[in-house]
C-alpha cells in the first residue's frame, strides 16, 4: 500500500478541517445520545445513524 495515494492532497488546512469535523460529529453524537438517552440510540438501524450524520455533515 502506497501511502502517498492518500497522503498527496493532505495539507496543514485540510488536517485542520477533518479534525474539526471529526469532532463536531464526535459532539452531535454524544449529545444526541444526552438528549435522547442511550436505549432510543441503540435501536437506530445503521440507516437512521448514517441519516443522523449525513443531517449533522449538511448543518455545519
Amino acid at each position: 500500500m502506497n501511502w502517498e495515494y492518500f497522503t498527496k492532497d493532505l495539507t496543514i488546512d485540510t488536517f485542520w478541517s477533518v479534525l474539526l469535523g471529526t469532532l463536531i460529529i464526535y459532539a452531535a453524537i454524544i449529545f444526541y445520545t444526552r438528549i435522547f438517552g442511550l436505549k432510543s440510540f441503540s435501536k437506530m438501524t445503521g440507516f437512521d445513524f448514517i441519516n443522523t450524520i449525513a443531517i449533522v455533515i449538511y448543518l455545519q
